[in-house]
C-alpha cells in the first residue's frame, strides 16, 4: 500500500490518496482520496476501484467500482464489463453499468469490438435479472424488461454506400425500442449511408442520413427526414 499527501500551506487543505495495489496478486487496485480541512476534518472521501479484465495480451483495466461521499451525499457507481480473452476487440468492453446517481444501462458487443444492443433504464425500472440479445431472428428473450429504451445497431451497408474498409464500424441502421410488461414496441429508426468524395481538393466522407417519419417507414418511404454532411 501507498499514501501521498497534498497539503496546501495557505488554506490549510489537505488530500491524502492511499493505493492498494494488488494488481499482481488478486487483480484490482483501489485508491481512496481523503480531503480534510486545516482542522483536520473530513471534507469528502472517495474510492475507485480497478480490475483486471480478461487474460494475457487481452487483457485491460477498467474502472469496476466508484463511490463519493461528500457533504452527506453518496454517490455509487458500479460495472461489469465483458470477458473474451479470444476476442480481444469485445474484451474490456462494458457490460453493465449501474449507479445511484444516473439511469443503468447495459450494452452488447460483436466479436469485433461494434455495439449491437443497448438497454437503459426507464421510468426508474430496476435492473432486471437477465437481458435480451441481438440474434439472425432479431431481439430474443426480452420478456424480462418491465421498462426499458433498447436500441440496435446493425452495420450492413446501404444501396449506394461505398463498403469501404475504413467505414466498417460505422452503424447502417439504428433501431429505438420501447420495452413494456414483457414486450417490446418499434417508435424510430434512422439510417446511415457513407461515400467517399473530394471536398476542396482533398479526401472527405459524405455521411447521408434518413430519419424515419413514423415507426413503421421503411428506408425509402417519402415522408422520411434527410440530411447529409461530409467531413
Amino acid at each position: 500500500a501507498w499514501r501521498w499527501r497534498k497539503l496546501n500551506n495557505v488554506t490549510g487543505l489537505a488530500e491524502d490518496l492511499y493505493v492498494d495495489d494488488r494488481l499482481n496478486v488478486d487483480g484490482f487496485c483501489q485508491e481512496t482520496r481523503i480531503q480534510r480541512d486545516a482542522t483536520g476534518c473530513e471534507l469528502s472521501r472517495s474510492v475507485r476501484r480497478s480490475s483486471i479484465v480478461g487474460e494475457w495480451d487481452a487483457s485491460v483495466l477498467r474502472d469496476t467500482y466508484y463511490c463519493e461521499i461528500e457533504a452527506g451525499q453518496e454517490i455509487v457507481r458500479e460495472a461489469e464489463y465483458w470477458r473474451d480473452t479470444e476476442h480481444r476487440a469485445r474484451n474490456g468492453q462494458l457490460k453493465l453499468m449501474t449507479a445511484n446517481d444516473r439511469p443503468w444501462e447495459y450494452h452488447e458487443w460483436d466479436k469485433d469490438g461494434h455495439e449491437l444492443l443497448r438497454v437503459e433504464q426507464r421510468n426508474g425500472s430496476p435492473v432486471p435479472a437477465a437481458f435480451p440479445s441481438v440474434s439472425s431472428n432479431g431481439l430474443t428473450e426480452v420478456s424480462g424488461l418491465i421498462d426499458a429504451y433498447l436500441t440496435t445497431y446493425e452495420y450492413e451497408s446501404l444501396l449506394g454506400d461505398d463498403c469501404n474498409a475504413e467505414d466498417e464500424g460505422r452503424v447502417r441502421c439504428e433501431s429505438r425500442y420501447v420495452a413494456e410488461a414483457g414486450g417490446i414496441r418499434l417508435i424510430g429508426r434512422t439510417w446511415h449511408r457513407y461515400t467517399h468524395v473530394t471536398a476542396d481538393g482533398r479526401p472527405a466522407v459524405r455521411e447521408e442520413t434518413w430519419r424515419a417519419g413514423s415507426a413503421s417507414s421503411a428506408f425509402d418511404a417519402p415522408g422520411n427526414t434527410y440530411s447529409s454532411r461530409t467531413t
